[in-house]
């Protein structure tokens, strides 16, 4: 059985969370589909999110865009507070709140930016342009990442790329953890995500999420992680109105230097998907150490 216990200071520091989405199939894919079919310069992907009737919409059997404004909405997202200490926010805000979104397959939902925005799926094509916004010498890095694999979405006001995500489909080094994140079949990971600061505030960031996992759930995905810092709150928001859920936090043990990540599952998150996450990132070898954190 799982503790449910929030992590004290003892337990460790607390650093970061994984959110998950599990998505529903379409009839006629398979999990594990990949994109590869779904050309990234398609014909109505880039169309601006809050288009109105008659501006090339798909019919109301596409759930995740609405076909008039207003409809498709994320809709309003039960909490509940943990009073512990632990799940409190820094900043002295309010005490962090946890989404009681059930784990079971779900239709992505769509998001209208407070700003009209277009979305689509980019390539190496705008490596340099990509380069800039993610405040890089040069685009090698960029075309790497093409190189291996990865899928890159964006959006655009007035022709200029304002808000990117780049998504993984077999394993992705978390850096900043000295984590390596390791998918199944039919698994999505988002990661590195950011809108440019003058374009902050506008709900481009959620909406781009919202894109990317209607997009996912076309190609077949069933499964979509994201993961955020503790303190980064802004991001956390976009996770919500997207539909992800907090399934396990990762604690920091020991010293400078000698650091060991665990993982503690959130409360009333099924064994199965914490496992799934232990899995993940310790691999099966040291997958049984990890199995009573």
């Amino acid at each position: 059985m799982t503790d449910t216990t929030p992590p004290s200071e003892a337990e460790g520091q607390h650093i970061g969370t994984f959110w998950v989405l599990n998505l529903g199939q379409e009839q006629g894919t398979e999990p594990g589909q990949r994109a590869d079919t779904d050309p990234y310069r398609a014909t109505d992907l880039g169309r601006e999110a809050d288009a109105g009737p008659g501006r090339g919409q798909r019919a109301d059997t596409d759930p995740y865009r609405p076909t008039d404004p207003g409809r498709g909405q994320a809709p309003p997202v039960p909490y509940t507070k943990h009073d512990s200490d632990p799940y409190r926010v820094r900043a002295g805000l309010a005490p962090a709140l946890v989404p009681l979104v059930p784990l079971v397959p779900r239709i992505p939902v769509s998001i209208v930016p407070r700003i009209p925005a277009t979305f689509m799926r980019v390539g190496p094509e705008v490596a340099q342009e990509l380069a800039q916004a993610m405040e890089l010498e040069d685009a090698a890095v960029v075309l790497q990442r093409f190189a291996r694999g990865c899928q890159c979405y964006a959006g655009r006001i007035d022709g200029g790329l304002v808000t990117y995500g780049w998504v993984t489909f077999d394993e992705e080094s978390i850096g900043e953890l000295g984590l390596s994140f390791r998918l199944q079949p039919g698994e999505a990971y988002i990661w590195d995500c950011a809108t440019l600061p003058a374009f902050r505030g506008q709900r481009l960031y959620p909406a781009l999420l919202a894109y990317m996992l209607g997009a996912l759930y076309r190609a077949g995905m069933h499964r979509i992680w994201i993961g955020a810092d503790e303190d980064n709150l802004p991001s956390q928001r976009g996770f919500i109105l997207a539909g992800f859920t907090p399934v396990v936090d990762i604690l920091m043990t020991g010293d400078a230097t000698m650091r060991k990540p665990r993982v503690r599952g959130r409360p009333g998150v099924p064994e199965e998907i914490i496992d799934d996450v232990r899995q993940a990132i310790f691999g099966k070898r040291d997958h049984q150490s990890q199995s009573s954190l």
